[in-house]
C-alpha cells in the first residue's frame, strides 16, 4: 500500500554507477520531503554590461534586477536560455531603439518580469521590447510570449517547474521520486499545436556530482563526459501523476538505490520536448534518501490530527508523526546508511 499510489514511471535499465540495484523491483513511493533551494542553472549575471554580453548559445540565470540607462546596444540573435530567477529588467532612463533583445532566434526566456522605472525611456514606436522575433522564436514555445495589442511583449511567469523536494519509498530497495509542475494551458496549448505525438515531457536525474561536472544539467552536456558507464536517466511520463486545477504535475523515479549510496547526492531537471528539441526547467533539484528520510522523521506537531495520527515520544516529550512506528524505523534505517 502507497499513500501516493503509483507514479507511472516507464522501467529502465537501472545502472550501478549511478548507484542502483538492478534486479530490484519497482514500486512507488510515498514520504515527501520538506525543501530545499533548487539550484538555477547556468552562468550568473547581475549588470547590464554582462547582459549585453551573453553569448548567442549561453545559459544564463539573473543573480540580481539589471537596471539599464542610457543608450543601450542589444545583444542580437540571442538563441540560448535566460532564466530570470524571479528577477528583473528595469529600464530607467534608457534609450532603446532595437528592444532589450534586437532578436530572439528560439531563445528560451522565463521568470523575467520587464518594466520601466522613475526616468523617462526612450523606445521605439510600436517596437516590442524584444525586437524582432525569428520564426522559431515564437511558433516553438507558445504560452511564453504573451503579445500586447500594443506590439510589445510581455513575458509569462515560469510555465515549467522542477519542484523542491522529493519522496522516498518506505521500503528496501528504496528510491527517489522527482515532481515537475506545468502550466496546463500551456501543455494543453503544445498539444493541441503539434499533437500529442511530438510532444513528451521527462525527467533527467543523475547523480549530482556528474551534473558539476559537466557545467550543465543537459543531456548533451552529460553525454559530453564520455563516461565508460550511463551519467543519467531519462524517464519519460507517459501520462501525468497529479492534475490541480491551473496546473498538472508530471513526475520521474529513481529506483532500487543502494544502501551505500543512501547520502549520494540526485539531481533531478523536468523537461518537455516538442518536435525533437527540448526544453529544460530553469531550475532542478538535489536530494539524498538520507536527507529526504531525516526530514520525514523530523516532521512532527505537537497536536494530533487526521494528518499528525502516529503518537511519538522524543526525550521525554510527546508529539505526533504521519508515520507510523514501523514506517520511522524504516526511515530511521535510511538515516544510519
Amino acid at each position: 500500500m502507497y499513500a501516493e499510489g503509483t507514479d507511472g514511471r516507464i522501467t529502465l535499465a537501472w545502472m550501478e554507477s549511478l548507484g542502483l540495484d538492478a534486479a530490484a523491483p519497482v514500486v512507488g513511493y510515498n514520504v515527501a520531503g520538506q525543501n530545499r533551494a533548487s539550484v538555477p542553472v547556468g552562468t550568473p549575471i547581475a549588470a547590464a554590461e554582462e547582459l549585453a554580453a551573453i553569448e548567442k548559445d549561453g545559459i544564463y540565470y539573473l543573480a540580481d534586477d539589471i537596471v539599464i540607462s542610457g543608450e543601450w546596444t542589444s545583444p542580437v540573435g540571442f538563441a540560448g536560455t535566460l532564466n530570470g530567477n524571479g528577477h528583473g529588467i528595469v529600464l530607467d532612463g534608457a534609450t532603446v531603439t532595437g528592444g532589450v533583445f534586437n532578436q530572439l532566434d528560439g531563445a528560451l526566456v522565463r521568470n523575467l518580469s520587464i518594466t520601466e522605472g522613475e526616468k523617462a525611456n526612450t523606445l521605439a514606436v510600436k517596437s516590442n521590447l524584444f525586437g524582432v522575433f525569428a520564426d522559431t522564436a515564437w511558433g516553438v514555445y507558445p504560452g511564453v510570449y504573451a503579445p500586447a495589442a500594443d506590439g510589445r511583449i510581455t513575458l509569462a511567469w515560469t510555465v515549467m517547474n522542477t519542484l523542491p523536494g522529493a519522496s522516498v519509498r518506505l521500503n528496501e530497495p528504496t528510491g527517489l521520486r522527482f515532481e515537475t509542475e506545468f502550466d496546463s494551458s500551456f501543455v494543453e496549448a503544445l498539444i493541441a499545436e503539434y499533437g500529442a505525438d511530438a510532444v513528451a515531457v521527462g525527467t533527467l536525474i543523475a547523480p549530482e556530482a556528474f551534473v558539476k561536472e559537466a557545467g550543465g544539467f543537459t543531456r548533451e552536456a552529460l553525454d559530453a563526459l564520455k563516461k565508460q558507464s550511463a551519467t543519467y536517466l531519462d524517464v519519460v511520463a507517459p501520462q501525468p501523476y497529479r492534475q490541480n486545477v491551473g496546473s498538472v504535475t508530471y513526475v520521474g523515479s529513481v529506483a532500487d538505490i543502494l544502501e551505500k549510496h543512501y547520502t549520494l547526492n540526485y539531481a533531478a531537471i523536468g523537461y518537455i520536448t516538442v518536435q525533437g528539441q527540448t526544453y529544460y526547467a530553469p531550475v532542478y533539484t538535489v536530494r539524498s534518501v538520507c536527507e529526504v528520510a531525516s526530514a520525514a522523521l523530523a516532521d512532527l506537531s505537537e497536536n494530533q490530527n487526521a494528518e499528525y495520527a502516529n503518537m511519538v515520544t522524543i526525550d521525554g516529550k510527546t508529539y505526533y508523526s504521519p508515520y507510523t512506528e514501523a514506517q520511522r524505523a524504516v526511515l530511521l534505517s535510511f538515516t544510519a546508511a
